[in-house]
């Protein structure tokens, strides 16, 4: 029973401090102007100009004047109710989520006073034990720079409106329009730049780390809506949805820092809508866009900064991708893609975009699965870049263990052979026709209206090569040994095949097929000097068939 009658006594207490203003029009401006007594140390104020204008918000007594400002009453008493001269009198706002109105920002005030009304609350959030969520429930025109401090959480309470003018805020100045700190957060922003009017990005992050957008809608700047100047700050940013737009169409929707060392960074934007405006990537490290879509993706001035991008539409003409260790998959690209010089380490997985081009130099790059129809054109010059798709599969010096299974059964090797010195290489197939070249050891024949041609298949080094003639009426033989070019010099003058003669209505004959030179052969039958001629093994005539094959090794 004492127990409750102790509690009991407690109520009576506070409900003797909490009193009503003991004035008709209870504003700030009635709380600055009067002397409050000693025994109340909380008032309600249904105002903060006038009496009804939205402002309507409790103060308290405090020992010592708030570092966002606060009002001060004409006495000076403290909480205590003792006087003090220097720190009496003060009142801070005692509000669990307040809003611009409980501090000034009320229709009635100037820009410029809303705008230091929007400070103010954010600075009173910031004071209160690590931070407080403030709102903003009404458009305002902002004429200075808006400091987010660490920890402070900000809400544009209206939400997107059909009618975004109520709720948003106007640039009226040439800066960042919002600054943020270590761990802040903003909900739903919704700011507009004036277009050309006023210089200067919408959201700067040029302090702190662990920032949080959500949704936000920021809209006609003359910059970048969100803006990393400083390399090294912003870690672990994250954007989550939103509307972006530059007042340029293709300008910038957000900028990343020019230098930051490789260890920072990390920056994710998800399902971001960068309207007419581009991610200016510059070297900003690790950052990740998985989603959404942007009028382009600018890897100019990239030389170290890692981008992350999956599911994303870009709608560019042509991306040219700078840099190196960048991975960027399953995204959609409105045109062809190109693989600058200075890429390295570029892994480009199951995009769709249209013809792509590495330039010379481009090195240690993946590119695997793209449009149908679409072409790649190698210029990298090394081999040391992977490429897979439907019309052309490079595998650069990749060792395959295990079974190498084809589904299409095709392997494709260059026009111009790239030789191998190692034994156990396979760098070159052809297989072709050409017409040999028919000489004498004397005096040459001529095939006249007869027919000579030859048919090869080159693996490696290895060359099997078919000869057939029939002569006609006008076929001359020439004198002395016969002998045929080959389609590729040989290594060396051994190698041996075989040949045949049809001698027309009489017999078939065979003989020895042998190198003569590295890039000739010769015919012989058994016996020696029966190296085929004009009349060995026969006296060649109209209607008669020479048929010769050979296999040898090639000199590469």
């Amino acid at each position: 029973m004492s127990f409750w009658r102790g509690e009991l006594l407690k109520l009576l207490a506070k409900l003797k401090e909490i009193q009503p203003l003991p004035l008709p029009d209870a504003t700030t401006t009635a709380l600055a102007a009067t002397s409050i007594p000693a025994d109340i140390t909380w008032v309600q104020l249904n105002g903060y100009a006038t009496a009804g204008d939205g402002g309507a918000h409790s103060r308290k007594r405090v020992s010592v004047q708030p570092s966002w400002g606060g009002i001060r009453s004409v006495d000076r008493f403290l909480p205590n109710g003792s006087i003090d001269a220097a720190n009496g009198g003060w009142w801070d706002v005692d509000e669990a989520m307040p809003n611009e109105l409980m501090f000034g920002g009320v229709a009635s005030r100037t820009d410029a006073q809303q705008t230091a009304a929007i400070q103010s609350m954010l600075d009173y959030c910031a004071s209160a034990f690590g931070g407080k969520k403030a709102t903003t429930i009404r458009g305002h025109t902002i004429t200075a720079t808006i400091n987010v401090p660490a920890g402070v959480t900000l809400e544009w309470g209206a939400g997107f409106t059909a009618n975004p003018v109520f709720a948003w805020w106007t640039k009226g100045f040439n800066g960042a329009m919002i600054t943020v700190g270590e761990g802040t957060r903003l909900i739903r922003p919704q700011l507009n730049g004036a277009g050309a009017t006023f210089t200067g990005p919408g959201v700067s992050v040029a302090t702190g780390n662990n920032q949080f957008i959500h949704d936000p809608y920021i809209v006609d700047m003359a910059s970048a809506p969100i803006d990393f100047p400083t390399g090294g700050v912003g870690v672990s940013f994250t954007c989550l949805g939103g509307y972006l737009s530059n007042h340029t169409v293709g300008g910038d929707g957000v900028s990343f820092p020019a230098t930051e060392l490789t260890t920072t960074g990390y920056r994710f934007f998800t399902d971001t809508k960068l309207v007419n405006s581009i991610y200016n990537l510059k070297n900003g490290n690790m950052t990740q866009i998985l989603g959404g879509y942007s009028s382009g993706m600018d890897f100019s001035a990239n030389t170290t900064g890692r981008v992350l991008a999956s599911l994303h539409r870009c709608a560019t003409a042509t991306l040219t991708i700078y840099g190196r260790e960048h991975h960027i998959a399953n995204c959609s690209f409105g045109g062809s893609v190109v693989f600058d010089a200075s890429c390295q380490f570029v892994d480009f997985t199951g995009n769709l975009s249209g013809n792509i081009t590495l330039n010379a130099g481009a090195h240690d790059c993946n590119i695997i699965g793209i449009t149908p129809g679409a072409t790649i054109t190698d210029n990298s010059g090394v081999t040391s870049n992977t490429i897979i798709h439907n019309a052309l599969c490079k595998l650069g010096s990749t060792t395959v263990n295990g079974l190498l299974t084809l589904p299409i059964g095709q392997i494709s090797f260059p026009a111009t052979q790239n030789p191998s010195a190692n034994a156990n290489t396979l760098d070159d197939y052809e297989r072709g026709t050409y017409t040999p070249t028919w000489t004498g050891s004397v005096t040459n024949p001529a095939i006249g209206n007869g027919t000579l041609s030859g048919t090869y298949v080159k693996i490696g080094r290895l060359v099997h090569v078919d000869i057939l003639m029939q002569t006609g009426s006008t076929t001359t033989y020439g004198s002395g040994v016969w002998s045929f070019s080959l389609p590729f010099t040989a290594t060396s003058t051994a190698g041996a095949g075989v040949v045949s003669a049809f001698d027309a209505g009489t017999a078939n004959r065979v003989g020895a097929v042998q190198i003569l030179t590295t890039t000739t052969i010769g015919m012989v039958s058994d016996g020696g000097g029966n190296n085929w001629g004009a009349l060995i093994p026969q006296t060649w005539a109209n209607g008669d068939y020479l048929k010769a094959s050979i296999t040898y090794i090639a000199a590469q």
